[in-house]
């Protein structure tokens, strides 16, 4: 297996869950880079509702906002009680492949090393430096497998931190360093 070391790594993570203000935090740093005028690429993951009830998940492309299913209960389950899209999964890989800072996020199933894993990986071998949405259960997990982030962001936080982390985050990519 390849040693973190062998890649370049260039990621930032915002670790946290949907209750701890990730995809807010998130939505808000795409929207400061956007403004910055540094394209963004990849994706952005969001629960279904119907009610109170998650009933699935979808991929959301960072730079459009064009929306797609991922993962929708099953009866044949590939992880828990969720049949995923291989559909989604290429559309997210080629999304990922756009723009100079690309989104990306892990969960249970990437700590598997399937879903988005190897999209991760691939986006780790280039210099382009990725921002990673990691939810809290898997980061030792993933973490481990991975060169060490140059930046993150842990939630819940402060408003003031999460401001912080944003302008560090356009500062570096405007910079064009990690």
């Amino acid at each position: 297996m390849e040693t973190s070391s062998e890649r370049n790594g260039r990621w930032i993570a915002i670790v946290g869950t949907r209750e701890d203000g990730r995809p807010e935090a998130t939505r808000r740093l795409v929207e400061a880079l956007t403004e910055a005028g540094i394209p963004v690429g990849g994706f952005l993951q969001t629960p279904c509702f119907d009610a109170d009830e998650i009933v699935g998940y979808d991929i959301i492309r960072a730079a459009t906002g064009e929306r797609i299913a991922l993962a929708r209960e099953s009866t044949e389950p590939e992880l828990c009680s969720w049949g995923f899209s291989e559909r989604a999964f290429a559309l997210a890989n080629t999304w990922t492949h756009e723009g100079a800072v690309p989104f990306l996020e892990v969960g249970r199933l990437e700590a598997a090393e399937r879903g988005h894993w190897e999209t991760l990986l691939a986006t780790l071998e280039s210099p382009r430096l990725a921002i990673v949405g990691v939810r809290r259960g898997v980061l030792s997990n993933v973490a481990l497998r991975l060169p060490d982030p140059v930046d993150a962001l842990e939630l819940p936080a402060e408003p003031g931190e999460v401001d912080e982390f944003i302008a560090r985050v356009v500062e570096n990519a405007l910079e064009g360093r990690p």
